[in-house]
């Protein structure tokens, strides 16, 4: 995601092939093409070079085609322009509120101090911090926290578990 926030270029090295009239390959010619992912590039973005697949005499070569995937992320889930953070928090919290840090796609935090009850399905917005837009790149979605709320003894074994 990190990535798609601010555009990305990947080189990539292909190989292509150029055949006899008989089918044998004459020679393969390596190239390398430049991706270039655009801020806010949504899964299933098609990335297309045109005639640069193998030549056969007399046809044209194909166009090749590169299509854009999201590597699941650890800390935030995409919805659109919008990402998405859970935020593990206790009974005791969800009751008497939290201050806490939150990471952000830039690799800062955001403190998020909350004095109020935290219900289960509570969605607390940090407005233009999400991913840019696909169709606008001048327009960003929004960073959403959702809370996870836990028993208070768990909480005290995850964070055993964790800081091991």
């Amino acid at each position: 995601l990190e990535q798609i926030l601010n555009g990305h270029e990947k080189k990539l090295k292909i190989k292509r092939k150029i055949y006899y009239l008989d089918g044998k390959i004459q020679e393969e010619i390596e190239e390398v093409i430049t991706l270039k992912i655009q801020p806010g590039a949504e899964t299933g973005t098609r990335l297309e070079f045109p005639r640069l697949g193998d030549k056969y005499p007399g046809r044209i070569p194909a166009t090749l085609v590169f299509i854009v995937r999201e590597i699941e992320h650890s800390k935030f889930e995409r919805k659109g322009a919008d990402i998405y953070h859970t935020v593990l928090i206790t009974e005791s919290e969800s009751h008497n509120g939290l201050t806490t840090e939150i990471p952000t796609l830039e690799g800062d935090y955001l403190e998020f101090s909350y004095q109020y009850p935290i219900a289960f399905d509570d969605v607390h917005p940090f407005p233009q911090r999400g991913l840019p837009s696909s169709t606008n790149p001048k327009k960003r979605g929004d960073l959403l926290l959702r809370f996870e709320i836990m028993d208070d003894s768990r909480k005290g074994k995850l964070d055993r578990i964790t800081s091991k």
